[in-house]
């Protein structure tokens, strides 16, 4: 008993493989090109963290420096020490009653 089975083609056409193949070549590519981007995001964020902990660690640095320069400057504006310099250096005495006037500017 002899069966004959007709030819059938069993493989895709060529120009259907091409398009696929480059479907997937183009999806690949946009995929790398997604991930790239979102790998350089990611280390534009980490670069910018760092940099907002430096200028955070500046800002509390200038802080602390300006706070110490109040206090000296306090210190040095301190009524009983200009009073001591004043009468030390200069030979200022207080003033004796009457010696000091009001003007009133008008």
């Amino acid at each position: 008993m002899a069966i004959a089975l007709e030819y059938q083609t069993v493989y895709c056409p060529t120009h259907v493989r091409t398009q696929s193949l480059r479907w997937h070549v183009v999806a690949a590519v946009f995929l790398m090109l997604a991930l790239a981007s979102k790998i350089w995001v990611k280390l534009e964020i980490t670069d910018l963290s760092y940099a907002l902990s430096a200028e955070k660690t500046r800002a509390m640095g200038l802080d602390m420096e300006r706070r110490e320069l109040e206090l000296q400057r306090s210190v040095l504006l301190r009524e009983d020490r200009l009073a001591r310099l004043a009468q030390e250096r200069l030979q200022l005495t207080l003033p004796a009653r009457g010696q000091v006037m009001k003007l009133r500017i008008e």
